[in-house]
């Protein structure tokens, strides 16, 4: 369950990933990782330790999405070790070669992976029985979601939400798209900034990549409660 946003512009690139997660399922913040040079910045989930989301130090962000609109396999591995383990290998290229010929996605259950750099936006999706992938346009905005919950009703109201907002000019608060942090009245389980009995978004994660560097923030449930005040966690990677 989760909700990604981006937005292109001629001087950077703004990506926003909210996680829809168990209340009681603990996150770590941001913690960097080098592996042969290679620089990751993640968050990581404290009980599988692996990630949703995370950028590089060669310009490549990736962030992935559990799939429910299909049946999930019964014995799976984490599918929070894959966005480490793409990153790791450095650029865009090495990551998509490497997708196209080594990776098994039948080790996993269905999911939908986000690949974005200063020059591409693609997008791979596994359904349980073939994985495909989709170069798409780099729009303004771009949004993608899925939910646990009522998924193919939900999915397709967030996209209307979605292109309302889009129409009604971007507005961001506190820094962050206020679609992100969207929950109408009456559709609390529906909203993007979901609140359920046992689950909720979880937090935010916010990758700023430019020319230079990238700029991630961290913000967890409590801080975006507090308007998002700056409880937050932010880390630098420069490219090279």
């Amino acid at each position: 369950m989760c909700t990604v946003t981006i937005n292109f512009n001629k001087d950077n690139t703004l990506i926003t990933m909210n996680r829809d997660e168990e209340k009681l399922r603990d996150e770590q913040g941001l913690t960097a990782l080098n592996e042969k040079g290679v620089e990751v910045i993640l968050p990581i989930d404290k009980v599988s330790g692996g990630t949703w989301v995370a950028t590089n130090n060669k310009g490549v962000t990736a962030c992935l999405l559990n799939r429910y609109d299909v049946l999930q396999h019964k014995v799976a591995k984490s599918r929070g070790g894959i966005i480490p383990k793409i990153l790791f290998l450095g650029s865009m290229r090495k990551i998509v070669k490497w997708l196209k010929t080594e990776f098994k996605p039948e080790d996993y259950s269905p999911f939908t992976l986000l690949l974005i750099s200063k020059n591409s936006l693609c997008r791979f999706d596994w359904d349980g029985n073939s994985i495909t992938k989709c170069d798409l346009d780099k729009k303004d905005w771009y949004m993608t979601t899925s939910s646990s919950w009522n998924s193919e009703e939900v999915v397709r109201w967030r996209h209307v939400e979605f292109r309302k907002w889009c129409a009604q000019n971007e507005k961001f608060q506190g820094g962050v798209p206020s679609y992100n942090m969207y929950s109408e009245k009456g559709k609390e389980e529906w909203s993007p900034f979901v609140e359920r009995a046992k689950t909720h978004t979880k937090s935010i994660t916010q990758i700023l990549c430019n020319k230079r560097d990238t700029k991630v923030n961290y913000f967890s449930h409590d801080a975006l409660e507090d308007k998002l005040d700056p409880d937050t966690q932010e880390l630098k990677v420069k490219r090279w």
